[in-house]
């Protein structure tokens, strides 16, 4: 046999399925390494992108107050970030400002002056020999542009990554057709060329009259089924008889010793052949009794006799017949149930000779079965009962939170009321749940009106609980203490929280507190503006007001109040701003612009709730409260509201 012939061609094949195998892998690594590329290019935009964004209003800033060394400062702080490596600033005529770049980076990446054409873009640069993403945008403060930006990202690891992923393939690739070779060439010598090389010399010493020889081999494929045809030819007829005698002896103590019971039984309602375990089931001392005893399986067996009919019609319609539950007579009348197993067994012109199968008891599992459902049954009346208690206790529940609803509604000023002394007006009050940690306040004094928005800790009956000893509390310190300050009302709010919850303790138990907005609007004794000014000072929370289409913020101190961290002695800023004819004020909570929605779910955010003011500034303050409750609904969408929403709006 040409052995050398037989392997050279497998060695062909081999050659040819790893060439096929390299240009599938390539054609599939290379739409995925750049995929893969595209992907890390596209963050890389989003980093820097993200970057800027963070730093813009920074940069805005420092670049529009001509502040060089803040705004150096700022650059160190942005040349941190992972691959960043360089970043320079232009002003409007493309005159460079300043520039940073990393320690490992080159010495400069920006020229003196660039271009005063700019457009913002994302590119890949060489320079200097290396490969850089340039990031450029322009910096613009109130939509009018002051400056220019570059952002230089090092590309280099990224493409040492893409080297090395082609390096790895083409060395695994190798490796492994190298090692498919070898095994093929080993495993075609000991399953292919030796087994053949044994048959053949088998075959040949019959060919000489040598019969009796056998050949031994492992291999389960065609030419082990030809060394078993080879060997079937040398067997005799006794051995033939031997293998049969031993199966047919396997058979009878599978039917002797089975665990169920197997029967035959003949279309004239009699058993042909049953085993011990039958008999035991059904209570007969073997089986010879039960075949003798039992004449009329029907009538002796079946408590309910058309079921054995049943039995008959499904083995004449179907093949198997698989659980067929009964109930039959124990010899000594009782009832025993069973599940049987069955087929018909038909001659060769399929007509019905008779039935064979298993049966098995399950009379243990019917009793189990009985007894789960009498359980269930118990059960389930208990958590009927349970429910309609959890259902009364429940509604107790309920009645006592709508009834604090009633209570924190009722320490709200009426808005109609409100409309007296300030008649452009409006006051959104939205908790999250039927109570809520938002309060708001309104009061008129000889000497001017105090409006304030309060957010407490917390939300639903918690918070509930906060916003009314919020709620006495500043009522108590303007009306009975005389104290119109808004600075002076916070400072004041803040100690007689912080010591009432006794939370100036390290020790305490609690930690709550809240944020708040306070403004006093002075007037004569007859209601109207006596000044036209008004006193601001927050807590944590802003002051937005409208005038000439322009939006004006004023920042509360970053302080809260009467948390454990919060400082008793805090004094609290106050702010002055001349009132003039059509400005419109504003004071809300953060529950309104940090609410989820949108397709992206991001929160709506202070700028675009900015931006919704300055829409409806002019409109009726009425129809203000109705736009805002609209836009909040329809950014919400599906999502659940996550914090209480309150809004005070009025104007002059």
């Amino acid at each position: 046999m040409k052995t050398g012939s037989l392997r050279m061609k497998v060695n062909a094949a081999i050659f040819l399925t790893g060439i096929v195998i390299a240009v599938i892998f390539g054609a599939i690594l290379y739409p995925a390494e750049l995929a893969r590329n595209n992907s890390q290019f596209k963050r890389i935009r989003l980093l820097l992108d993200a970057v800027f964004q963070q730093k813009k209003e920074y940069l805005a800033n420092e670049i529009f107050a001509r502040q060089i060394r803040a705004l150096e400062a700022t650059l160190k702080d942005i040349i941190k970030v992972e691959g960043i490596s360089g970043i320079s600033i232009y002003d409007t005529d493309g005159k460079l400002l300043t520039s940073a770049v990393s320690a490992a980076s080159v010495r400069s990446l920006a020229p003196t002056v660039e271009r005063k054409t700019f457009s913002p873009s994302f590119v890949k640069e060489i320079h200097q020999n290396k490969s850089l993403a340039v990031y450029s945008t322009a910096i613009e403060v109130f939509e009018k542009r002051i400056g220019y930006l570059k952002i230089y990202y090092d590309l280099d690891e990224m493409e040492r990554e893409t080297h090395l992923s082609v390096a790895i393939f083409v060395t695994l690739l190798l490796t492994i057709l190298l090692v498919m070779s070898g095994l093929l060439n080993i495993l075609l010598f000991h399953f292919v060329i030796r087994p053949v090389s044994v048959l053949g010399e088998a075959m040949n010493k019959a060919h000489t009259g040598y019969l009796g020889d056998q050949v031994i081999l492992s291999s389960q494929d065609e030419i082990g089924e030809m060394a078993a045809v080879f060997n079937k030819m040398s067997l005799s007829l006794h051995d033939q008889q031997e293998a049969l005698k031993k199966a047919e002896e396997k058979y009878r103590g599978i039917f002797e010793n089975a665990v169920e019971g197997i029967f035959q039984s003949t279309l004239e309602n009699r058993f042909l052949t049953a085993n011990p375990a039958l008999a035991h089931i059904l209570g007969y001392s073997s089986p010879g009794e039960i075949i003798e005893t039992v004449t009329d399986i029907r009538h002796q067996l079946y408590v309910i006799p058309e079921c054995y009919d049943e039995l008959l019609h499904k083995a004449d319609e179907h093949k198997i017949i698989s659980g067929f539950e009964v109930q039959l007579y124990h010899k000594n009348r009782s009832k025993v149930w069973v599940s049987l197993n069955a087929r018909p067994v038909r001659d060769e012109n399929g007509e019905l000779l008779l039935i064979e199968g298993m049966a098995e008891d399950i009379g243990q599992r019917k009793e189990a079965e009985a007894l789960k459902q009498a359980y269930l049954a118990r059960v389930e009346k208990e958590v009927e009962e349970r429910t309609l208690e959890l259902n009364r206790a429940l509604e107790k529940i309920m009645d006592s939170i709508r009834y604090a609803e009633r209570i924190q509604r009722s320490l709200l000023p009426n808005p109609d009321e409100v409309k007296i002394y300030l008649p452009k007006s409006f006051f959104l009050w939205m908790p999250r749940d039927i109570v809520g940690g938002d309060i708001y306040f309104a009061e008129q004094f000889k000497d001017g009106i105090i409006i304030a928005v309060i957010d407490c800790t917390g939300h639903g009956v918690p918070g509930a609980f906060m916003s009314m000893i919020a709620s006495s509390f500043i009522r108590r310190i303007a009306t009975i203490a005389n104290c119109h300050d808004p600075a002076e009302i916070l400072r004041r709010l803040n100690s007689v929280v912080k010591t009432s919850l006794q939370q100036e303790r390290k020790d305490a138990l609690s930690d709550d507190g809240l944020d708040a907005a306070v403004c006093f609007i002075e007037v004569r004794g007859d209601g109207r503006v006596r000044e036209p000014r008004l006193i601001f000072a927050g807590a944590k929370l802003p002051l937005f007001y409208v005038h000439n289409r322009e939006v004006n913020v004023i920042k509360g101190d970053r302080q809260s109040i009467g948390y454990k961290r919060s400082d008793p002695n805090f004094d609290f800023t106050s702010h002055t701003v001349a009132i003039e004819k059509g400005m419109s004020f504003y004071m809300s909570t953060d529950g309104f612009w940090d609410q989820l929605g949108g397709e992206r779910r991001l929160s709506l955010g202070k700028k675009c709730f900015t931006s919704l003011l300055k829409e409806v500034a002019e409109l009726p303050f009425e129809e203000q409260r109705e736009i805002l409750v609209q836009r909040f609904d329809e950014y919400k969408g599906e999502y659940n509201r996550l914090d209480d929403v309150t809004v005070a709006g009025f104007g002059f």
